[in-house]
């Protein structure tokens, strides 16, 4: 099991000691950690993920800056072994704790594009989960950025004073993207005609499914094989697509750009930061629920799998994106 592998979900209470608050204080950000703490933990458990957040962003952020001019001087110093001692691994949970209902649903809906990818010959059972569990994760960090779980998140663009644009619900679709992801749904990804007639793009589990089903779009969309795409930049072209709308970085991608990434990312001027921010998110949600989104996959699609002993972390871990800045 990865060391901080997220068991059971939440504390029921904080873990945070005197040493705790007088060490981040001393070291990190003059705050009352604890307090702070125990405020995300009972915004977490009303449901207010984004508050609670927020309410720890500011010392993480504060945690970022001691860790880079640290990793300067000592290039081999362990990311998480730093975090977890330094903030804690109550922190680390609380700070990036995903919704257990959000992590069930996005495993019940794995696109049939993933749960069905033949990526070679050499290809085992274990790979596939391993490939599946990548997306997950990836999607999993795209909900947070786009609507930090919120399954009633509405952005909404307004021209003289009428709205011309919205983003509905946890994956912050608009209406005629969802529609269109659906007619392929049923079409192709194995969804019924009942279920059409019946989604609402307000309840979570279909929000995720339809999103879910368009972010897998995408990553094909964006070339290269897909175990490659979950990997490289063609993920974070994926990713940008879903945020800033795909016909336009499409149109970057492909007639701008003629297919270079180089000049890809050039000419988006917002790709760095997102992907900087999404590569974070998915190192912590990596190392905090890899190993339980892997059992998860497995009990629903490949029960056959559960005792089979596990694979190296070296496997799955060269396939992200992104580390934190070292």
């Amino acid at each position: 099991m990865l060391m901080g592998d997220l068991e059971g979900g939440l504390p029921v209470n904080v873990a945070c000691s005197v040493e705790d608050k007088r060490r981040v204080a001393n070291e990190i950000a003059p705050v009352n950690v604890c307090a702070r703490m125990d405020e995300a933990l009972t915004l977490i458990k009303s449901g207010d993920y984004d508050a609670a957040y927020k309410k720890l962003g500011g010392i993480f952020f504060e945690a970022e800056k001691k860790f880079a001019v640290l990793k300067q001087a000592n290039p081999n110093l362990s990311v998480y072994d730093w975090y977890a001692q330094m903030l804690g691994k109550d922190f680390l949970k609380l700070y990036f704790y995903i919704p257990e209902e959000v992590l069930q649903a996005t495993v019940d809906a794995i696109p049939i594009t993933l749960s069905t990818y033949v990526m070679s010959e050499e290809q085992t059972l274990n790979d596939k989960v391993d490939m599946m569990a990548t997306a997950v994760i990836r999607f999993l960090s795209l909900l947070r950025s786009e609507s930090a779980y919120d399954p009633k998140a509405l952005y909404q663009k307004k021209e003289k004073g009428k709205v011309v644009f919205e983003a509905i619900g946890i994956g912050q679709l608009a209406r005629d993207t969802a529609e269109e992801m659906i007619i392929d749904m049923v079409r192709f990804g194995g969804y019924t005609e009942e279920w059409a007639a019946k989604h609402s793009l307000w309840n979570m589990s279909d929000n995720i499914a339809i999103s879910f089903y368009y972010f897998s779009l995408l990553l094909e969309q964006f070339g290269g094989p897909l175990y490659v795409t979950l990997g490289g930049d063609n993920t974070a072209k994926a990713e940008i697509a879903y945020k800033y709308g795909h016909n336009g970085i499409r149109h970057i991608w492909e007639d701008t750009c003629k297919f270079d990434t180089t000049c890809f990312f050039g000419k988006v001027k917002y790709a760095e930061e997102r992907t900087e921010r999404l590569g974070q998110l998915n190192y912590w949600h990596t190392m905090l629920y890899r190993d339980r989104i892997v059992r998860m996959i497995k009990k629903k699609y490949y029960p056959e799998l559960l005792e089979a002993p596990k694979q190296p972390a070296a496997t799955w871990l060269q396939h992200l994106f992104v580390l934190p800045q070292q």
